[in-house]
Parts: C-alpha cells; sequence; structure tokens
C-alpha cells in the first residue's frame, strides 16, 4: 500500500492537470495552430530516443546498482547527458533547415533553440525518472513527474491565452516548462552537486557500459520514434491540417489511459524484475520470468482496451464543456488513436526480459521489425483511404504485440542467448 499512495497521486494529477490544459487549448487555439504544434511536439522527443536513449537505459538498468555511490553516478549522468547534446544540436539544426525548406514556413527555423533546449530537458526528465524508479524513490518520482506533466499541458496553452494565439507563444510556454524540468532535477538530485566524481577507473566502466550496452539503443530510438509519431507525420501528409489537429488532439486524450495503466504497472513492477533477472540461474528461472512478463502484458492490454472504449463511448459528452466544438471531429478517433498509442508500449514488458540479459542488440532487432512494420503499414493504408488508414491503427496493436512477442521470447529464451 504504501508503494500505491505515491503512484496513485502522480496518475491522478497528471490526469486532472492534462484535462485542464486540454479544455484551455481546444477552446483557445484554433486547428491550424494546432497542427503545427502536433509536429512540433514530435521534434521534442529526439533527445531521449535517440542520442540520450543509451544514458536513460543505462540509468535504468543500473542505478540501484549504484545506489551507494549514487551522488558520483548522478554527476556522471548529468555530464553525459551534455556531451550528448552536442550531436543532438546538429541533428535537430538539420532537421530544421529542413523542415523550414520543405514547408516554406521560416517558423521551424527561429523555433531551433526551443526546440534543442525542449529536447535536453525532456532527456533529462526521462534519465531521472528511470534513476527515480530504479532507485524506488516513489515520492519524489511523484514530484517530478506532476511538475513536468503539469507544466507541459498547462504552459502552453496559457502562454497562447495570454500573449495572443500563435505557435510562438505555445513554444514559449514549452520552453518555460522545460527550465521547470531542469531546475527540478537539479533539487532532487543535489546530492549529486555535494559528493566527488567517481573513481577514474568506475567511470571508464560506466562509459564502457554505455558504449557496449547503450550505442545499440539509438537504432531502437529511430524505432521508437517511428511508433510514438510517424502517425502525426503521415496524417500530416496524406491528409492535411484539419485531420492533423483532430488526430493530434485525439491521440493526445486517448493516449492518457495507456500512459498511466503502462506507468503504474511499471512503477509496481521495477526493480523487482530486474532483481530477478539478476538471480535467475537457469531455463526455468527464465521461463518463470517470462510467464510474469506476459502476464503483465496481457493486464495493460486488457485494461487500456476497456478505458479506451469507455473513453471513446464519453467522447461525445466532452464537447462543450470540456472540448471545444471546433474539435469535435476528435472524438470518434479516440478509440483508434488509443490503440496506437498502445502499440508503442504493448511489448513494455517483454522487453524487460532482454534488459535483463544486457541484450540490447535483441532489443534493436525486435524494434526495428515492428516499427516498420506498423510505419509501413500505416503508409500504404492512408495511400488508400481514411477509413483503411483507421482500420489499420485499430489494428496495429495486435500486429506488433503478436510479433514483437514472438521475437522477444525466442531471443531471450534460447540456450545460447539466455543469461546463465
Amino acid at each position: 500500500m504504501g508503494r500505491l499512495i505515491p503512484i496513485v497521486c502522480n496518475q491522478l494529477a497528471t490526469l486532472l492537470i492534462g484535462l485542464a490544459g486540454l479544455t484551455i487549448l481546444t477552446h483557445v487555439v484554433p486547428k491550424d495552430v494546432y497542427a503545427l504544434y502536433v509536429l512540433f511536439m514530435t521534434l521534442t522527443q529526439v533527445g531521449y530516443l535517440l542520442t540520450h536513449s543509451g544514458l536513460v537505459n543505462h540509468s535504468s538498468r543500473y542505478w540501484q546498482r549504484e545506489s551507494v555511490q549514487s551522488g558520483a553516478y548522478a554527476r556522471f549522468l548529468w555530464r553525459a547527458s551534455w556531451q550528448a547534446s552536442r550531436v543532438l544540436a546538429v541533428l535537430l539544426f538539420a532537421w530544421s533547415l529542413a523542415l523550414a525548406f520543405y514547408s516554406q514556413n521560416v517558423d521551424w527555423v527561429w523555433i531551433f533553440p526551443i526546440l534543442f533546449g525542449g529536447n535536453v530537458a525532456c532527456a533529462l526528465f526521462t534519465i531521472a525518472h528511470a534513476s527515480l524508479n530504479a532507485g524506488g524513490r516513489l515520492w519524489p518520482m511523484c514530484f517530478l513527474g506532476v511538475a513536468a506533466n503539469g507544466t507541459r499541458a498547462l504552459l502552453p496553452p496559457l502562454f497562447a491565452l495570454a500573449m495572443g494565439v500563435s505557435l510562438a507563444a505555445l513554444c514559449v510556454g514549452f520552453a518555460v516548462h522545460s527550465l521547470v524540468i531542469v531546475l527540478s532535477i537539479l533539487l532532487l538530485f543535489r546530492e549529486g552537486w555535494t559528493t566527488c566524481g567517481a573513481d577514474v577507473a568506475i567511470e571508464a566502466k560506466w562509459r564502457h557500459e554505455l558504449r557496449v550496452f547503450g550505442r545499440p539503443f539509438v537504432l531502437m530510438g529511430i524505432g521508437s520514434w517511428l511508433l510514438l509519431n510517424a502517425d502525426r507525420w503521415i496524417v500530416a501528409i496524406f491528409f492535411g491540417q484539419a485531420r492533423t489537429a483532430d488526430f493530434g488532439l485525439a491521440s493526445s486524450i486517448a493516449a492518457i489511459v495507456p500512459n498511466l495503466v503502462c506507468a503504474g504497472l511499471l512503477q509496481l513492477v521495477f526493480p523487482a524484475v530486474f532483481r530477478q533477472a539478476d538471480a535467475a540461474q537457469s531455463e526455468k528461472d527464465w521461463r518463470q520470468l517470462a510467464r510474469r512478463c506476459d502476464g503483465y502484458s496481457l493486464v495493460l492490454i486488457m485494461v487500456t482496451v476497456l478505458g479506451l472504449l469507455g473513453l471513446w463511448l464519453m467522447g461525445p459528452y466532452l464537447v462543450g464543456a470540456l472540448i471545444s466544438d471546433r474539435y469535435a471531429a476528435s472524438m470518434p478517433l479516440l478509440f483508434p488513436a488509443g490503440l496506437a498509442v498502445l502499440s508503442t508500449q504493448v511489448n513494455q514488458f517483454q522487453y524487460l526480459l532482454l534488459q535483463g540479459q544486457h541484450n540490447s542488440l535483441g532489443m534493436v532487432k525486435a524494434m526495428v521489425t515492428i516499427s516498420g512494420l506498423k510505419t509501413l503499414g500505416s503508409m500504404v493504408a492512408a495511400a488508400i483511404s481514411w477509413q483503411a488508414y483507421l482500420m489499420w491503427l485499430s489494428l496495429s496493436v495486435v500486429a506488433v504485440a503478436v510479433v514483437g512477442r514472438y521475437m522477444i521470447q525466442k531471443m531471450a529464451l534460447s540456450p545460447e542467448k539466455r543469461k546463465i
């Protein structure tokens, strides 16, 4: 029960603040502006999924091991994050120039500093959140989650309300949200600034692990980005701004359900799964852990589908008081959009098997395969029709779950791959 209270508080606060932010946004921001902001938000995830993905996974896997020198380890993660940000800056600047040239919209150039700062903040948040979760610090994690999710939901529409509705106002609000994240992390990990750094040999070991275990996660991050964000760009390319705004809003609302369920389950099972993986000595041990991961996956799917059905049925009643009439077309999209979000998380507990075996290459193979399957299917369906695209979104979660589970358990339970 002691573990459940901060988890429930975090999820409840995130839900209520998120709904408040969406209410303000839909009543203030028209579709043409929101469509651009939807695409902007997809680019704020490049850092933690690509350039910082190795650090995220290193911190979630090894924070518990380094708990006796957590201050020194936090300093290492902080420095490594800023070192990785140099590559991130080059990547985002090239991306911004390409978008400005393709769309003939110079806004993509001037928002580059905000995009870069937002990516760094999101990456630091993900690393910090993984570290707190691995260390079992649930109340600090609750504080960080509420601060980050709350300011991300509220500040952009509030700045648009204060400054005038524009992409610039929304981005400025997001920039302030990014600053709040960084300040919150500095507060929570202040012990790192009052302790000495680790020995040279220990830091060398961490960097070696980061290269060997972490670098393959860059490729995995590409697949993760496609799973999370490709659908928004596909809708923008094939169906225009109005449907991009409707689909983006539907995805944001529907994502609340799988995000809450997945985050709650992960907080409950961490770090027990890795402890069980470290203690596994036989085929029986690994198969028992695989059954546990199957059980967590089944709970995730069942609870999420039921929640999405309930949300879809409630959709028409949300229009008016909660959601502006101009976004009424988003409500019928809640169920397929929610299933598309679920497809990005449905294998989350299966990946724990490969993480427990330090098999990052196996994770890359699985992620690249399922993200390619999902993205290719979305493009083909969108080229056919809007209805075909929505049907594919609903079916894709089954394809991703079946293919992902098959690949991951085949790699994790085969004798040559299993850590015994």
